[in-house]
């Protein structure tokens, strides 16, 4: 009897340790960095997944062992997700730089190590968000440490990078990497709010966290002027406002903070979209906010994919 309420309470255990682990890397991940030069913000982060996805796979195999039962739900979603790392294996294996197209410089995007990350940080949370209640609290978690992060970046945007940690010498270096990195979290965490406000039940101190976190994910998108993120949020945003009209018609009531606040971020989307290229350039001068990043234009893209296809039509590397 003591045998089998030991075991019941060691599996309980094992059962919390899997949610628990993912809701603290969630939280982690937006401000996570080592101190120290010789870790690029991108690389820390990729570590701080490795252990997530090492602990969060040791655990499930001891609550496995134990249980005698391996529990795990499959999807036509999560095997595409698991075959894209496969493509780029191939795609490595017949490369003229296979160390390149391995790992890259430092576990690059668009390698496979990266896309195997990806896919086993995948099946990691199909492992440990097995229910509503715990994806939401990831969520949560993801949402509380992105605010904090974006309320660092724009200190840092605002008043010149007065938190340095020897890394932050200018103001555009941020806790993600790139600059355009950063506006597209932005947008992702301005539509997280308004999906907040549209959802969820708030009390009076989580509704100013909430309208404090898209105001600060918006001051970022004036800044950066994105043409991508605030093309993402834009369409956040009229999904959220069409669902807020279609509910307050079903229930004969006025529109709530959730359809104001995507009315309001809609406009701020079709102005800066349009109009806003000079008040976004007057602000970055204004607060000496230097950015520039380069990218190929999609002619130039396309034009190196003919050759590359032209050449190995099967993995194209």
């Amino acid at each position: 009897m003591e045998e089998t309420e030991s075991f019941r309470r060691n599996t309980f255990m094992t059962g919390r340790t899997l949610p628990l682990v993912l809701t603290i890397f969630a939280f982690l991940l937006p401000i996570f960095f080592v101190p120290n030069a010789a870790f690029p913000f991108e690389l820390s982060k990729a570590y701080l997944a490795l252990i997530a996805v090492a602990l969060i796979f040791i655990v499930f195999s001891i609550q496995t062992l134990r249980s005698g039962v391996l529990k795990f739900r499959s999807s036509a979603l999560l095997f595409a997700v698991l075959v894209l790392p496969l493509t780029y294996l191939l795609s490595a294996l017949f490369s003229s730089v296979p160390s390149l197209s391995f790992f890259g410089y430092e576990i690059d995007q668009d390698t496979f190590g990266f896309m195997a990350l990806c896919a086993a940080l995948a099946l990691s949370v199909t492992l440990a968000a097995d229910s509503e209640s715990r994806v939401a609290a990831v969520l949560r978690a993801l949402y509380v440490g992105g605010a904090l992060m974006l309320l660092f970046q724009v200190i840092q945007l605002l008043f010149h990078a007065p938190i340095n940690f020897g890394l932050f010498s200018s103001p555009i270096q941020n806790l993600l990497g790139k600059w355009n990195d950063l506006a597209l979290f932005a947008g992702f965490m301005g539509s997280l709010s308004l999906l907040i406000f549209e959802t969820v039940q708030l009390s009076t101190v989580r509704n100013i966290f909430v309208w404090v976190t898209l105001i600060l994910s918006v001051v970022v998108l004036v800044l950066a002027n994105l043409p991508l993120a605030w093309v993402l949020f834009g369409l956040a945003s009229f999904i959220l406002l069409i669902f807020s009209f279609m509910r307050r018609h079903l229930h004969r009531s006025l529109a709530g903070a959730g359809g104001i606040a995507s009315l309001v971020a809609l406009a701020l989307v079709v102005f800066f979209l349009f109009f806003g290229a000079r008040v976004s350039t007057t602000l970055q001068n204004h607060f000496s906010i230097s950015a520039l990043e380069v990218s190929p234009s999609m002619k130039g893209t396309l034009g190196v994919l003919e050759n590359v296809y032209a050449k190995r039509p099967l993995v194209g590397s």
